[in-house]
């Protein structure tokens, strides 16, 4: 596989700029097994603003709210702290913020092994959205709480967003399983009710707890069919057009999204996930795209920049390069729990024992905005507005604001458009 044609420039140097409100903290942790760890917090720090904390999305880091570090023309988190912010980034484990700084679990020679066979696969490094949910954000969070003693805003960013859904619906692991190396989720109203009590507002960025995904390869290959015999176009020929990035040439580019369809179908990708703690970019492509493939040249023509879930005429030239360049990895099991989200539309526990998305009710008694961009190609806006008030019911404020132009990443990298959050955040 070709993992240097994922990039076919170089990005402009945008350099760090230095920033004297830039602190890092560091946050211990225990795993599920009592296995010590720590996690990285960065903060521009203004401690007489409200805290607002950003939490990134897959195969991310903080940094992908601070991609040109300190300057206030081009990092959003920049630009929030310019607005009179506490701004918080949270680094989930085994992500990097910044040369040197690494969330992290020991490496597994510095485990000490139990004797069950069946806890040793479940290590620190074994993590999936219910992990993060109940390990990596309460000792975050409980950390910032404890220093600003202010009620805070959250701001999921796609994963992040559903990871916070999991951990204010009290989301915890029953001991009891976990003493036969089993992880079981349960939902607690208590906990729910205690980590909901220090959230003055909860931000879903372009995410959502109830999804619906993008026209997908299967009903594009139907449509086409259905084409008269005149007007249809070899299949490869067809897709290359549809998957061109043009507002004009291809007016409805944002309505598919094919390539997650083909994760979701890959039984070869599914084994590497369930194998590895860490599976990268290139090893993902590797497998769900063979080079003798039709749709192999499709993809790696245009995958800067995640094309597959941006809106690319969106976005400016340094910023598909420089949100390529804080990936790290993807973690294998949380990718594959958010492919059964797109095989099963259900936001479930790893374990598939509890559904989060049908148990919306546990959050009460807060401000919810869900900020939806018309070209996401990832959280169609409007996906289960209805469910969602309904399964929320009464108890909370909830509000919702689609910017019909946006694509997923579009606010991380867009700084015309940070006034518009920062609007949201306001009001």
């Amino acid at each position: 596989m070709c993992t240097s044609c994922l990039q076919k420039k170089v990005a402009p140097p945008y350099n760090p700029v230095h920033h004297p409100a830039i602190e890092y903290h560091t946050v211990h942790a225990t795993g599920a097994f009592g296995q010590p760890y720590r996690v990285i917090l960065k903060r521009y720090s203004r401690p007489e603003g409200k805290p607002v904390v950003l939490l990134h999305g897959l195969g991310k880091t903080g940094r992908a709210f601070d991609l040109v570090e300190g300057s206030p023309e081009l990092s959003l988190a920049t630009f929030l702290f310019g607005q009179g912010y506490d701004v918080w980034l949270l680094n989930l484990r085994n992500r990097e913020l910044a040369p040197g700084l690494r969330s992290t679990c020991p490496p597994p020679h510095e485990i000490e092994q139990q004797a069950d066979p069946s806890v040793r696969k479940y290590r620190c490094e074994t993590a999936s959205i219910d992990d993060y949910a109940i390990y990596d954000v309460p000792p975050m969070l409980n950390y910032l709480a404890a220093l600003t003693g202010q009620p805070m805003t959250l701001v999921g960013n796609s994963l992040g967003g559903l990871v916070f859904t999991a951990y204010l619906e009290g989301a915890f692991h029953d001991r009891a399983m976990l003493a036969q190396g089993l992880k079981r989720v349960r939902l607690s109203t208590e906990l729910a009710a205690q980590r909901g009590g220090a959230i003055e507002h909860l931000v879903y960025l372009f995410s959502s707890p109830i999804i619906r995904f993008r026209w997908t390869l299967e009903q594009e290959s139907e449509r086409w069919q259905q084409l008269p015999p005149g007007e249809r176009q070899p299949w490869v020929s067809h897709l290359y057009k549809r998957m061109v990035p043009d507002a004009q040439l291809n007016p409805d580019y944002a309505r598919y999204n094919f390539f997650l369809s083909l994760l979701a179908g890959s039984a070869s990708l599914d084994a590497q996930l369930l194998r590895h703690e860490l599976v990268s970019l290139g090893t993902i492509l590797s497998n769900v795209l063979q080079p003798d493939t039709y749709l192999h040249p499709l993809i790696v023509a245009r995958p800067a920049g995640y094309g597959w879930i941006n809106w690319p005429p969106n976005l400016p030239e340094w910023g598909p390069y420089l949100l390529l360049d804080q990936v790290v990895d993807f973690p294998g099991r949380v990718l594959r729990q958010l492919l059964d989200i797109v095989r099963t539309g259900s936001f479930a526990s790893f374990d598939r024992t509890i559904d989060y998305g049908s148990r919306l009710s546990m959050l009460r008694n807060l401000k919810i905005t869900f900020v939806h961009g018309g070209r996401d190609k990832v959280f169609m806006p409007g996906t289960g507005y209805q469910t969602i008030v309904e399964q929320m019911g009464s108890g909370n404020d909830v509000h919702w604001k689609v910017f019909p132009e946006l694509g997923h990443d579009d606010f991380l990298v867009l700084p015309s458009r940070y006034p518009e959050l920062a609007e949201v955040l306001a009001d």
